[in-house]
């Protein structure tokens, strides 16, 4: 099913693109269905065939990709990195309107083993204004990879803290973090209540989708 999801969306997805482009000589029909506007922006990672996959499914949504679905430190001076990084962020908030955040991480991420230097979670690991959201704890019993899907939602809460959007405080914002276990293609999304991340039944990923799609608030 999900497989069938991933052809059709990107077969409409070309079937927009040629008719837009009004090319003669493409035998598909006319599209009478507008796209969407999208309502969540996925942070994930570029190495995964899986996490690949599981994104194209959701539709519509915006994605910010790259290995290890890494963020920028909040305060970061390098041009290239707010520009690039936060610059897509911000936006995605302020032009598109989007409060959702998904990560995607993966069980193979080969981020956290060339930097384990970097994991560890604590509130002063990036700047004195990043904060992380109420019912997310420091864990410690996480793995490496979980870990680091962690430290990069709490950049993005640095960020958020430190660059109110309107001048307002983004309250109003929802992350969800997913990681998918390869080896016996599970997925598993961060729970607050139990500080751990616990797998999601296919009712779970019926909600997450309709949330992602209706554009429903809530914190994941």
């Amino acid at each position: 099913m999900q497989g069938a999801m991933v052809v059709n969306k990107r077969t409409e997805g070309l079937k927009r693109l040629r008719h837009g482009a009004g090319l003669d000589g493409y035998p598909l029909p006319p599209i009478h269905e507008s796209q969407k506007p999208a309502r969540a922006l996925v942070i994930t990672c570029s190495e995964s065939p899986a996490l690949a996959a599981f994104v194209a499914s959701i539709d519509p949504l915006c994605t910010l990709q790259n290995l290890g679905g890494t963020l920028p430190p909040a305060l970061s001076e390098s041009d290239a990195d707010r520009d690039i990084y936060w610059g897509n962020v911000a936006y995605a908030l302020e032009q598109m309107g989007l409060r959702h955040f998904v990560f995607c991480g993966h069980s193979r991420c080969v981020v956290p083993s060339r930097r384990q230097h970097e994991l560890h979670f604590h509130a002063s690991l990036e700047s004195r204004h990043a904060e992380t959201p109420a019912g997310f704890k420091s864990s410690t019993h996480l793995c490496a990879s979980q870990h680091w899907m962690l430290e990069q939602m709490q950049r993005l809460c640095g960020w958020l803290n430190a660059n109110p959007i309107g001048g307002k405080l983004n309250t109003d914002i929802a992350m969800h973090l997913l990681w998918f276990e390869e080896e016996q293609g599970d997925i598993f999304a961060y729970s607050r209540d139990k500080d751990r991340f616990v797998l999601m039944s296919d009712l779970d990923m019926d909600r997450l989708f309709a949330v992602l799609e209706g554009g429903c608030n809530g914190l994941g």
